[in-house]
């Protein structure tokens, strides 16, 4: 990479969950999600397709089901990164976490 070349950061919310906070603490994607996931490929890859593309995920599995269709398309690895977690909720029981992460927010 030249010194003058663009760095594009994209930050991008995984697609929808399949299940809620209070029904599983690490929801794959729903059907939706996977549609949204396919989607955001598609529309990155009409503007970027001759791009470089590292992407970084979090450890949830509905993140890195989002991620998957990137890897794939811009043959690119998905690093793993923990800073990207779910907000701590030690103690918190899961029937009562989505009204507690309500509260956060």
């Amino acid at each position: 990479m030249n010194a003058d070349e663009d760095i594009k950061i994209f930050l991008i919310r995984h697609g929808e969950a399949g299940k809620s906070w209070n029904e599983d603490p690490d929801p794959g994607l729903s059907e939706k999600g996977k549609k949204q996931s396919e989607d955001l490929k598609i529309i990155l890859n009409e503007e970027y397709s001759n791009s470089n593309f590292n992407v970084l995920s979090s450890p949830l599995l509905r993140a890195q089901e989002t991620a998957i269709p990137l890897k794939e398309q811009f043959n690119c690895d998905i690093t793993i990164d923990k800073t990207f977690g779910e907000i701590p909720s030690p103690g918190v029981p899961l029937s009562q976490r989505s009204d507690w992460l309500k509260n956060i927010f």
